[in-house]
């Protein structure tokens, strides 16, 4: 029986085990076997588990390490990089700082490589002019020859020749408007003022309550050139004052120009009244000069000054001026018939100012690019005898203005340079080649000397030889300055 027992005992304790082993095989990863002798031991499932959540978290941290390597190598690939961009831009600081050393070093070699300190001198100042007109404020002359200034018999003072047979208005340095008798140069702001001839077509240029009254308007002459314009209102139609008797001349160009400002009406109707593009029709409250270019399209010049169809108000306006020309000039008074303005003539002798080689400089201010009908403008005329053009001009017929010389120097018109309204005007002319300078720039070099014909007595300025209007330079003229050298292209960029 114990021999027995103890063999049925061994069999139920293998029965046993191998059911465990069984479930420790094919048991789920969660599930724990209870072994005989063991207790609960994990399944075969369990024990992968375990062990592959052991291999992920050593690959995570070796992930995470690696992760980390490699942002530490791109911090310290971008920190490469800006040393790298740091260092260029030092390198291109030393190398402008360099450049600049360079240039410094060049400028000093040139200067203490020449033979004397005059050299040097002449290379970085102007030499006093042999003639110098400044026309800022006076005709006076510094250097050169002109009309002399007598005490007893000693000459105190040369004076630039200036006439005008009749008195002229102009705007002082600041901002009225003079009367300057005859003969008595007009001084702006520009420099002296030089204009052709002209008429005022306005028979009654100031004083609107002698003009006819259209509709119910009140007029009351104010002081100096204005007249106070008041519409009543209360219709559909304008209301002011007209001045009829004005002839035109159908295709001519002429120029209608006056002083207005609104007081409590800026709607208006101003200028001639059958020319649509010679009228203004809204003013400000600043006294201005308008002015409007027109060819004309039938005779009748009548002038109006209404307020706008249906408005009511007070405006103020005067000085209407209509002359045939492309621009407004200088302004012309009258007071019961059409008015002429002559022309300016300003000139120094030719004998002793005017010496080839020459360099001639000044700044000038034209009242306007707009030609049409005219001439060049000329800034100066130095004519050979027999010659009437000779000279520097502007062209301003057609943009752009160009500054040339022409006809003594190369036989013809020079190529010229390109220019402005107003600037610095340059001619130089030696050794058969002369050329022209705008506010520094550089014009085509053109050949041709001076022929050998004598010059004529005058040097001109702001017109030619000849007696035509039409070559005037209508505009301003100052800092005339002349040498009897051909200036060096560095020295010229002084003066322009």
């Amino acid at each position: 029986m114990t021999t027995t027992a103890a063999g049925d005992a061994a069999v139920a304790r293998l029965n046993k085990a191998t059911e465990a082993f069984e479930k420790i095989i094919t048991g789920a990863s969660n599930q724990v076997v209870d072994v005989p002798g063991y207790g609960n031991q994990p399944t075969l499932a369990g024990r992968v588990d375990e062990r592959l959540d052991e291999t992920t978290a050593t690959a995570a941290a070796e992930a995470d390490r690696s992760r980390t390597e490699a942002d530490r190598a791109t911090t310290q690939a971008t920190a490469a990089a800006n040393s790298v961009t740091l260092a260029t831009a030092e390198y291109n600081k030393a190398k402008t700082q360099a450049d600049r050393a360079q240039d410094e070093a060049d400028r000093a070699a040139q200067i203490t490589g020449l033979e004397t300190v005059a050299d040097a001198i002449g290379m970085a100042a102007l030499p006093l002019p042999d003639v110098w007109a400044p026309l800022s404020d006076s005709l006076r002359l510094i250097t050169g020859y002109g009309r002399d200034v007598l005490v007893g018999s000693d000459v105190v003072a040369r004076m630039v020749n200036f006439t005008r047979n009749t008195t002229a208005t102009y705007t002082s340095k600041d901002g009225g408007l003079k009367t300057a008798t005859a003969n008595e140069p007009r001084f702006e702001k520009e420099g002296l003022l030089i204009e052709g001839q002209s008429t005022n077509l306005v028979t009654k240029s100031e004083d609107l309550s002698t003009w006819l009254k259209n509709v119910d308007a009140t007029r009351e002459k104010l002081a100096g050139i204005y007249t106070k314009i008041t519409a009543a209102g209360g219709t559909s139609g304008t209301m002011g004052c007209y001045l009829a008797g004005i002839t035109l001349v159908v295709g001519k160009t002429y120029t209608i120009s006056f002083w207005a400002y609104a007081e409590t009406l800026a709607s208006v109707r101003l200028g001639v009244e059958k020319e649509s593009s010679a009228t203004v029709n809204t003013i400000t409250q600043t006294p201005t000069r308008y002015t409007k270019t027109f060819t004309a399209t039938q005779t009748n010049g009548t002038i109006i000054a209404y307020s706008a169809p249906g408005t009511s108000g007070a405006f103020v306006v005067g000085g209407f001026q209509l002359e045939e020309l492309p621009f407004a000039s200088s302004y012309i008074p009258t007071n019961g018939a059409a008015v002429t303005r002559a022309a300016d003539v300003c000139s120094v002798q030719l004998a002793g100012n005017f010496v080839v080689p020459v360099t001639i400089g000044c700044n000038y201010n034209l009242l306007s690019a707009n030609r049409s009908g005219l001439a060049p403008a000329q800034l100066l005329g130095f004519a050979a005898s027999g010659k009437t053009y000779d000279g520097l001009r502007v062209i301003t017929s057609s943009p752009p203005l160009t500054l040339q010389s022409l006809n003594e120097f190369d036989g013809g018109l020079s190529p010229g340079v390109t220019c402005q309204l107003f600037g610095t005007a340059v001619f130089r002319a030696a050794n058969g080649v002369r050329n022209e300078f705008s506010s520094g720039a550089l014009g085509v070099p053109a050949q041709g000397d001076w022929k050998g014909q004598a010059l004529g007595s005058t040097l001109y300025i702001g017109k030619t030889e000849a007696t035509d209007n039409d070559r005037y330079l209508f505009g301003h003229i100052r800092n005339l300055r002349i040498w009897h050298r051909a200036l060096t292209d560095n020295q010229i960029k002084a003066v322009a």
